[in-house]
This record gives structure tokens, sequence and C-alpha cells, in this order.
């Protein structure tokens, strides 16, 4: 089984896209990610000036526009999907609070191109959130829930850091699949 977690950063809840992280680990432990980044265009949200911009000081502007960046986003996770099927495993794609940012980063990709994409966008994106909830954890907060299983993330970022919020939701995914000891 293989696990692709994906993590954007948005200008707005409804925005375009302007950071993408993606991380996936195999069956073997195999660990590989993804960061691109664009410009934003247009006024930027106050939020994101916020709460976003300082946690991407360091990641460069890799893409042109928002248009490349989706498409460079696509062809990495189509990879991706090729390499599971290839390898005859399982790819589950997973992301915390994966609407409206994650699942309309995947509708804008299918827009690009429907009548060959319609049916290859991940069905289904797995909420990380949804998992904590059924677990009886708050689905709020990966953090908290690596936090209290020392589950430590090997990304040196920041919360809204989409390689470091792709890496806390795939550690998540993880240990609720193994079924960690919850609520200890």
């Amino acid at each position: 089984m293989r696990i692709l977690s994906v993590d954007a950063e948005t200008n707005g809840l409804y925005g375009a896209p302007f950071a993408i992280g993606m991380v996936v680990r195999d069956t073997h432990g195999a660990d590989w990610q993804f960061i691109a980044r664009c410009p934003i265009d247009g006024d930027i949200d106050p939020w994101v000036a916020e709460h976003v911009l300082p946690a991407l000081a360091g990641v460069a502007v890799t893409h042109p526009t928002d248009d490349a960046l989706l498409a460079a986003f696509w062809q990495a996770y189509r990879s991706e999907v090729d390499d599971a099927t290839a390898a005859d495993e399982t790819l589950i794609c997973v992301a915390h609070c994966a609407s409206p940012v994650e699942s309309g980063l995947f509708r804008r990709c299918v827009e690009a191109d429907p009548a060959a994409r319609q049916f290859q966008a991940p069905f289904p994106l797995h909420d990380v959130a949804s998992m904590l909830l059924m677990a009886g954890e708050n689905p709020l907060s990966v953090r908290d829930f690596l936090a209290r299983h020392a589950i430590a993330v090997p990304f040196d970022g920041a919360a809204h850091h989409p390689l470091f919020d792709a890496w806390t939701a795939l550690l998540a995914t993880e240990a609720l699949l193994a079924g960690r000891p919850l609520n200890p």
C-alpha cells in the first residue's frame, strides 16, 4: 500500500492554489516528496498574508503561473498513480480538512482537461479530519494527535508549509491505519 498525502495553500479558502506539497510513502518505507509554488495573482487574502506566507519564506517560486503549477502537480500525481499501479500497490490519497482546498485543487486539475482527466483524480480523497473524528480525536489538529503519540515529523517546517502539512497528514494516517492506541 502507498499513501499519498497532499496539501495546498490557496489565496483564501476558495482562491487559486499557489503552493502545493505532496508526500508519498510506499510499502517498503520509501519516501518521495513534491513541492512547487507560483506567484499569487491579485490581492493577497489577509489571513494568507498573516498565517501562510511566513511559513513559505524559504520556498522558491518554481512556476510562473497557477496553470503551470497545476500542470506540474498533476503530472507528479499521475506519475505516482502509475507507479503504484505498476507495482500492484493500492494507493490511498489523503489530505487534512480536504474540502474546500485540496478537493478544489483536484477539481481545477480535472477541469483543465475534463475529457482525459474526468476519472483520474483520487476517488475517494480520504479526509484525515474524518479519520481523527472516528478515532475519538480532535479532527482539527493533526499536530496535537502526533505530539500526544510522540510521532516526529521528518520535515523541518511549520503549519501552513505544504510539505509539513502533507507529512503530518501522512503520519497521522499511518498511525490510525496501524491501530495505534488512541486517546491514551
